[in-house]
């Protein structure tokens, strides 16, 4: 899938999974023995659960739902760190992925497939115990000047209300289209603090991304790894 500046994160995300597949011969059947994080991930990653509100939340115009949309993204950008729990399905395979951000450009993510950190165009992939730089085969960069933009919303609906992991969210189901591609994505957005809760992303080509955000603002730290 190609990634392109404007388009929202978890199609980063996608590139970001498959990236690591190929860096690490490709799909696996079984998860390593023993993949070691370079910072520890949550005891407990919350699950993404969903309880419908006794009362939905009132219909808004198209201008404002879009409105709402962008300004979480920009939201999301503005946030010092965070952490995700991303499920990339595809083709009958998944893929469960433990990432942390340090905004503008910097991830660590831990899955099934291995390790790897991105920092600004540099990708770093762990194979065993060994680290190995990959110049400019990161999307750090990228990530940073990912989000959406209004005029890329082709159509955009608030569905009602909704909990994920208790947090009170409004729930948004919008579709993306440039280059004669497109993406429907269903957002949870706090209803308090506007930042995404929640995100699927269903690519026209098929597959599944779903993110699980929170964290927000954690201390984080990620640093480029020592090489061989």
């Amino acid at each position: 899938m190609e990634i392109r500046k404007r388009q929202w994160i978890p199609v980063l995300v996608l590139g970001l999974a498959l990236a690591l597949a190929l860096a690490c011969g490709g799909t696996k059947e079984t998860a390593p023995e023993d993949v070691t994080a370079a910072t520890e991930a949550p005891a407990e990653v919350p699950a993404a659960t969903e309880e419908t509100a006794a009362t939905e939340a009132p219909a808004a115009p198209p201008e404002d739902v879009r409105n709402i949309i962008v300004q979480s993204s920009a939201d999301l950008k503005n946030l010092t760190s965070y952490r995700a729990k991303i499920i990339v399905e595809s083709e009958g395979q998944t893929m469960e992925s433990l990432y942390e951000y340090v905004l503008p450009d910097r991830f660590h993510q831990v899955s099934d497939f291995g390790e790897m950190i991105g920092i600004g165009d540099d990708l770093y992939v762990k194979s065993d115990d060994t680290w190995t730089k990959i110049p400019g085969g990161g999307t750090g960069t990228a990530l940073a000047e990912a989000g959406v933009a209004e005029e890329d919303i082709v159509e955009a609906r608030l569905e009602g209300t909704e909990d994920v992991d208790g947090v009170p969210c409004q729930k948004y189901v919008y579709t993306t289209e440039m280059e004669g591609s497109s993406l429907e994505i269903t957002a949870w957005i706090g209803v308090e603090d506007g930042l995404p809760r929640k995100i699927v992303s269903k690519p026209a080509s098929g597959g599944t991304v779903t993110q699980t955000l929170y964290d927000f603002n954690a201390d984080i730290t990620i640093e480029a790894p020592v090489t061989d």
